[in-house]
């Protein structure tokens, strides 16, 4: 059976303090504690025993998508130390997206084992949840695979990926294909401006903003194959910054991908997060093909970066991570052995704007597609 519990010494101090110490400030006690001899440290809130594909985050929940087990939800507000069941049972959750607008909206990417279900929504939670996948158009590509999701907050626009980039306008009961590409591993909706999409996969970066009407290639590896693109992450306040995680390094870009540079090299698989409250903070963290995670920390907007925690022991694979959209320093992770939580990079900042996933409200509605 999974650990759905944070352990011992977490749980028995939201027992005793819960009463004394408000939640937020509870959890960066929790993430102070001294720990041993690295700055930041791998920390267990649960789910262990379980494999953690993919995280979203809003309103005070985190939302982990696991591998054939279903959704899970931690809720940060009441200190995060229990994990609920939301129900999908028998599912591999590949992405998640939570409307931050909307608290009860989430949608949650299947890995295409099923004939037409690509794709799950919930309006109310996860007490119910919908399947979606008998409106998506089967790929150009011959991939029926629908990897990620992302949406845009308060907005009825919804952006998936995997055997292609589809889009829909109406909370996923119809779609549109958009983008003809195969093995898509990444997709980020800039929350700069709700028309401006990033899509990456085993040998690209493809950027359209125009809300999917056309694309263009901005990146692809000098070798065919290598520098798969596994994740997207673009600055949720300054336009154009965006990082890009691969096999092996992490790129840069602040003009929209016309020019990018390397900024970290590493045998890990890439994936990235900017911080909840400095703006200047991002995260990148990997694991390299035998296992054993890093976790690196840049102050500058994504130009340096240090490492900030030890490796793990071999076999810790990272799949996804989010961070902590009220809490600065704080990131999860999800791996092959439920979900980490990495703190104690910096002192806590006042509550801040949204994490990777749970971002701002655009600074434009998307504009709608004509009708094929």
């Amino acid at each position: 059976m999974p650990d759905n519990t944070g352990g011992g010494t977490h749980t028995l101090l939201t027992d005793a303090a819960g009463s004394l110490l408000g939640a937020r400030a509870l959890r960066l006690l929790l993430c102070l504690l001294p720990a041993n001899a690295a700055a930041s440290e791998w920390r267990a809130p649960g789910l262990q025993g379980l494999t953690v594909r993919s995280l979203a985050a809003a309103a005070d929940r985190l939302y982990a998508g696991t591998e054939g087990q279903g959704v899970f939800c931690l809720d940060l507000a009441g200190g995060g130390s229990v994990w609920r069941s939301l129900g999908l049972d028998g599912v591999t959750v590949t992405g998640l997206w939570a409307d931050r607008l909307r608290p009860g909206l989430v949608l949650a990417a299947t890995d295409g084992r099923f004939a037409t279900i690509l794709l799950f929504r919930t309006l109310d939670g996860g007490r119910s949840w919908e399947p979606l996948g008998s409106g998506v158009p089967f790929p150009a590509s011959g991939v029926r695979l629908m990897s990620r999701v992302h949406g845009t907050p308060g907005s009825s626009t919804i952006f998936s990926a995997g055997g292609a980039v589809w889009r829909s306008d109406d909370l996923g009961e119809s779609w549109q294909e958009v983008f003809p590409r195969a093995e898509l591993l990444s997709l980020e909706v800039a929350p700069t401006n709700a028309n401006t999409i990033w899509a990456g996969g085993i040998s690209e970066v493809a950027l359209s903003r125009d809300g999917g009407l056309a694309w263009r290639q901005v990146w692809r590896p000098d070798a065919p194959g290598s520098g798969a693109t596994t994740d997207i992450a673009a600055h949720p306040r300054i336009d154009g910054v965006a990082l890009t995680g691969h096999d092996g390094f992490v790129q840069r870009t602040e003009d929209h991908g016309g020019t990018f540079q390397t900024v970290l090299r590493a045998p890990l698989r890439f994936f990235l997060a900017w911080d909840g409250d400095h703006r200047d903070w991002a995260y990148a963290v990997g694991s390299s093909s035998g296992g054993g995670a890093t976790a690196y920390l840049s102050r500058d907007l994504g130009k340096t970066w240090i490492s900030v925690a030890r490796a793990t022991p071999g076999g810790l694979a990272v799949h996804d991570i989010e961070a902590d959209d009220r809490l600065a320093g704080v990131v999860y992770v999800a791996t092959n052995n439920g979900v980490y939580r990495l703190c104690g990079f910096g002192p806590s900042g006042r509550p801040g704007a949204a994490g990777k996933h749970s971002r701002p409200a655009p600074a434009r509605a998307p504009a709608r597609l004509p009708l094929s």
